[in-house]
C-alpha cells in the first residue's frame, strides 16, 4: 500500500459466522464489530452459502462505519475450502457448503484419481474440504452448467471481485488443501483426469493485502464518504493467522486455528 491506511475493514467470513471489523489500523485500535451466523441453504442443487444475505450484511456495516469516518481499506478473509463457479462475472452454481454430506457419494471416485499427497501439500480430509472434491462432484452432477464456466474463484476473490469488480487469486489459499495446485514445483496441478483445465480458469494472482482497485460505482453509494476505499487482496484465515506470529516473534510459536 502507498500510504498508510487508517480506516481499515475487515470481512472475515468463519465457517460459523461472518464479522465486519472497523480498525483504526494506525492506532491498532478496533472501532466497530458486526457479526452474523453464516448460514448455510438448502433450496438449491446442494447445501450452499447465502451469498444473498452476506451481500446484504457487508453493506449494512459500511454503511454505519462510514459514519464514523472515512473508509480507506476493506480486506476480506475467509476459511479455507470454498470456490465459486462463474460465466461472464457472475455465479453459475451456489458456493457449496464443504460440509455437504452429498460428496461421500463420489468420495472413492474422487480418492481414485486424487494427486498424491507429497503433490498436494495435505492429507486427505473429508467430503468437500479438497475444492478438488467439490469439483470433481459437480462435473459428474451438473456437467452441463459446469461447461458455462469460464473462471473459478477461491473465496476470498469472489468477493474482492463483488467489492472490486476485479478477478484475481491468492497463492496461499491455491495451497491450503485444496488439491488444485503442485508444492513440489509451484503451479497448478492438472485436472484433466476431473474434466477441468485449472490454469486457464484461474486468475493471476494478486499477493494478499496489496491494492486490487476501488471499491466498484455500484456500492459506493452506500458509503457516507466522496472518495471509494480501496479493496484489498483477500486470503486465507488460518495462513493470515499466521502473518502476526512471522512478524512478531523470532523464537518458535504455536497457532491455534478455531475455524469460529
Amino acid at each position: 500500500m502507498a500510504h498508510s491506511v487508517q480506516g481499515l475493514v475487515i470481512f472475515d467470513l468463519g465457517k460459523t459466522n461472518a464479522k465486519m471489523i472497523l480498525r483504526d489500523s494506525v492506532n491498532d485500535l478496533t472501532i466497530d464489530t458486526r457479526s452474523t451466523p453464516n448460514t448455510v441453504l438448502t433450496d438449491g442443487p446442494y447445501p450452499h452459502l447465502d451469498v444473498a444475505g452476506l451481500k446484504a450484511f457487508v453493506l449494512g456495516a459500511l454503511t454505519d462505519f462510514s459514519k464514523a469516518g472515512p473508509i480507506d481499506a476493506i480486506m476480506v478473509s475467509t476459511h479455507g475450502a470454498g470456490i465459486a463457479c462463474m460465466s461472464d462475472g457472475d455465479l453459475v452454481l451456489p458456493i457449496m457448503d464443504y460440509d455437504f454430506s452429498g460428496l461421500d457419494q463420489l468420495a472413492a471416485a474422487y480418492d481414485a484419481i486424487r494427486p498424491d499427497d507429497a503433490i498436494t501439500g495435505s492429507s486427505r480430509m473429508p467430503r468437500g474440504l479438497h475444492l478438488g472434491a467439490q469439483l470433481h462432484w459437480l462435473m459428474q452432477t451438473h456437467r452441463s452448467t459446469m461447461a458455462d464456466v469460464d473462471q473459478l474463484l477461491f473465496l476470498p476473490q469472489y468477493w474482492t471481485h463483488w467489492l472490486s469488480g476485479f478477478a484475481s487469486s491468492e497463492i496461499a489459499y491455491a495451497g491450503c488443501h485444496t488439491d488444485l495446485w503442485n508444492v513440489q514445483t509451484g503451479d497448478y496441478l492438472d485436472q484433466s483426469s476431473v474434466g477441468l483445465n485449472i490454469s486457464q480458469l484461474m486468475p493471476p494472482f494478486v499477493q494478499s493485502g496489496a491494492q486490487i482497485g476501488p471499491l466498484r460505482d455500484g456500492l459506493c453509494q452506500h458509503l457516507n464518504q466522496p472518495d471509494p476505499p480501496m479493496i484489498l487482496g483477500g486470503g486465507h484465515d488460518s495462513s493470515l493467522a499466521l502473518v502476526p506470529s512471522i512478524l512478531d516473534h523470532t523464537g518458535p510459536v504455536t497457532v491455534l486455528s478455531t475455524g469460529l
